[in-house]
């Protein structure tokens, strides 16, 4: 069940043109004069957005969650991140609820580290679910804690959560704590379903994106392609007996390269169509001949990729997994938690306060303007004062150009239609900063006036 047969969103990219880079007789923008800084094409159209996503991690099983949680979550619904990633646990399926022993204190963290991705199997049948084999005590927590009250953040703000579950099985810390069944595709499959069962059950909706299995390359070899073909598989036909419309990212390994290579074996296969965003990490091999041979492969097959963990990523490699990558999915790591700012969460907590991370200060200002089933347009910057720019056009037919510059001075923008821009800008002086609005004319063209360097998002305005 590919992503173009699935919902709206699907729609949207289907419309939108993931392969074929070809200009939309519809869009009747002027188009950009010869002698702007930057010129933007907007019936060029390249990938759909599903979303700006952070690990639905905050902080919340430790002491004093309650004293920045609010703070955290307000700051990111702010900051335009509407995608969450929930960890599930291959343990999970169990007999014993080990997420609560340890939460309760019963067990130590070392103990629940060995018994948290070990399985107990449900009963002897892989095409039989017996409820009381699941124990989704863990899942719960983090719905009660994050999810659901950032879900209501979004909604507040006239917004949609994306969602998306993502399956963890780092064998290597079983040890002597179980066995693991899930090498099965059907007990794999089996597992899925329970899962967004749950889901539904529990929690009245379910995630719109599975995420087949985080980082292959950290199971010891058991998740290796051909597991992950045969499991795409069996994922794709079981959802689609329990009715589920859920895109699927595969294959996300650490390696950038390795995901590439493994991509590739896959999506000459029957298990190709069953993805409908090609998963990496940024933590090797994400060099930008790499992302774009990743992009380029997305391309062919009329999909997208999803860049879906690294630790540290700036706006630098947001730029190159968008535009090289085609990048409809960017996660840097976890939402927040109490530690330094290390590029590990976009808002780290001191005390009882939230601090604005560091590369979040300039990766906000793509996040708040770039909304979930916006369309990527073309943007060339055609002077080395801007070294990059990326365009889009939102659901709501407004359009924003992000722009990295490197020297201060007058810089013109052309291609837009016409109307009233807003600019915001972070730089080496000023965080957050903004500028007064610019009324676009029938000649499309926006000149702003910018100090320092940094990075400046024009956008319209309703």
């Amino acid at each position: 069940m590919n992503y173009l047969n699935r919902s709206l969103l699907g729609v949207l990219a289907v419309v939108t043109a993931c392969g074929n880079d070809s200009p939309s007789a519809d869009i009747q923008d002027p188009p950009p004069p010869d002698n702007v800084t930057v010129a933007v094409r907007t019936n060029v159209q390249y990938q759909t957005m599903t979303g700006w996503q952070a690990n639905a991690q905050a902080g919340q099983f430790e002491t004093g969650y309650s004293t920045w949680r609010d703070a955290a979550l307000d700051r990111a619904a702010a900051d335009g991140i509407n995608r969450l990633r929930i960890d599930l646990r291959s343990g999970a399926e169990n007999t014993r609820d080990a997420f609560t022993e340890w939460l309760s204190g019963a067990i130590t963290e070392q103990q629940w580290r060995c018994l948290r991705y070990a399985t107990v199997n449900d009963n002897g049948s892989a095409t039989s679910i017996s409820t009381a084999g699941f124990k989704f005590s863990e899942l719960d927590s983090t719905m009660v804690r994050v999810v659901m009250p950032y879900r209501q953040r979004l909604q507040a703000r006239g917004e949609a959560l994306g969602l998306t579950m993502t399956y963890v099985a780092f064998t290597g810390q079983i040890g002597s704590c179980g066995q693991y069944i899930h090498g099965d595709p059907n007990e794999y499959a089996e597992f899925a379903v329970a899962a967004m069962n749950h889901m539904r059950d529990r929690w009245g909706f379910v995630p719109d994106t599975w995420e087949l299995i985080n980082e292959p390359d950290n199971t010891g070899g058991i998740w290796s392609s051909d597991r992950i073909r045969d499991a795409l598989v069996a994922l794709n036909q079981r959802l689609t007996q329990a009715g589920y419309q859920t895109r699927i990212v595969a294959p996300s390994h650490t390696n950038a390269a390795t995901a590439l290579s493994v991509a590739q074996n896959i999506m000459g296969s029957a298990a190709g169509p069953v993805i409908d965003e090609i998963g990496y990490h940024r933590y090797g091999g994400g060099e930008p001949s790499t992302v774009s041979s990743l992009g380029d492969l997305a391309k062919n097959h009329g999909i997208s990729t999803a860049m879906t963990e690294h630790i540290g990523s700036g706006y630098e490699d947001l730029i190159v997994d968008v535009t090289a990558g085609r990048a409809s999915t960017w996660e840097q790591f976890t939402l927040a938690f109490p530690s330094a700012d290390n590029g590990g969460q976009y808002y780290a907590v001191q005390g009882s306060n939230v601090i604005t991370g560091s590369r979040t200060k300039y990766l906000r200002h793509y996040f708040r303007h770039v909304r979930r089933g916006a369309v990527r347009v073309d943007a060339e910057s055609r002077s080395s004062s801007v070294s990059s720019a990326v365009a889009f056009r939102n659901t709501n037919g407004r359009v924003t150009v992000i722009m990295k510059y490197d020297s201060p001075g007058t810089i013109t923008v052309g291609g837009l239609p016409a109307g009233q821009y807003g600019i915001g800008f972070e730089s080496e002086t000023t965080s957050d900063g903004t500028l007064p609005d610019v009324t676009v004319g029938s000649d499309g063209v926006a000149t702003l006036q910018l100090q320092s360097r940094g990075v400046v998002a024009l956008y319209r305005r309703s």
